[in-house]
């Protein structure tokens, strides 16, 4: 039987907020409105994985074991483990993408189900993150080793600029994204500095932090971040159906005060998650994406 690796999780991308602290020229992409997932070879064996944890279980063999809004894992792990160039990896290595669909950004048809390329990680010593290859490197990589059926980003912009640029980035129309409509949001590499820098700035509609807002009672409470604690209940196997008002807002609180240490106001959270809740279960009656 194989010998199952550590599970290398994707860190946390922080938002840029208040003073511009890059140094170095910097790399932009679209951020995409996917699932965050991964495939690696140890043991000669492939391993695919979401964000939390690996899909070696034989429950996220068939989509109708999953709930409506986990199905793509199934869809991704088996295109995972039928993708023999994969077997192509070395063992120290990680390579990190999006599984594409079924998110709030609307997208080509074509792009649904393919995985596009986020990151390949080198694996230090004690098979943890060493450092990200340049994505560029990380490219190159990716045909050196012959992996099959991946998609990559293009940079959008790359150099020295301010944050007031990173607006005219999300409205700026081109053949280099993807997103019908406005993006989700851009991310932004720093592959130099050590340790390296990333930083994610949304589009007000997808931001998960009131931008205006003093009061950090409340700064962090927006209809995106209860959703995206909505799924990460969801990628720990808990059915949809038994996600109830209350679990949602502890799971929403836990990931507030993990990135910014503050203590929601628990009755606009309690309400802001109770409204997604009413919306997830009859979605006929949505109105707009933007924070009420």
């Amino acid at each position: 039987m194989a010998e199952k690796p550590l599970f290398v999780k994707y860190p946390e991308i922080p938002y840029v907020e208040g003073k511009w602290h890059f140094k170095n020229p910097i790399e932009v992409f679209e951020k995409l409105d996917g699932s965050n997932c991964q495939v690696r070879c140890y043991d000669y064996r492939i391993w695919p994985g979401c964000r939390s944890k690996s899909l070696d279980n034989r429950v996220f063999d068939s989509p109708d074991n999953l709930s409506p809004v986990a199905k793509w894992m199934a869809h991704f792990k088996k295109w995972a483990m039928k993708n023999e160039s994969i077997y192509n990896l070395p063992n120290d290595v990680v390579v990190f993408g999006e599984w594409m669909g079924g998110g709030a950004v609307r997208y080509p048809d074509e792009v649904n189900n393919k995985f596009f390329l986020i990151d390949v990680a080198m694996l230090n010593k004690s098979g943890e993150i060493g450092e990200f290859l340049e994505y560029e490197t990380a490219v190159n990589f990716c045909r050196e080793f012959e992996l099959k059926d991946i998609n990559f980003s293009d940079i959008l912009v790359f150099g020295r600029f301010s944050r007031d640029d990173l607006d005219s980035v999300l409205q700026r129309t081109s053949r280099q994204r993807l997103a019908i409509g406005e993006l989700e949001g851009v991310v932004i590499k720093d592959y130099v500095s050590r340790p390296q820098m990333f930083a994610k700035y949304l589009s007000p509609e997808y931001s998960e932090v009131r931008e205006q807002e003093k009061n950090p009672e409340i700064k962090y409470i927006t209809p995106s971040r209860v959703r995206k604690a909505f799924l990460r209940l969801i990628e720990h196997r808990i059915l949809e159906g038994d996600i109830n008002d209350s679990l949602l807002f502890y799971a929403t609180k836990l990931d507030i005060k993990k990135e910014t240490g503050e203590e929601p106001d628990k009755d606009i959270l309690m309400q802001v998650v109770r409204d997604y809740l009413k919306l997830m279960r009859n979605p006929e009656e949505e109105t707009s994406p933007q924070d009420k």
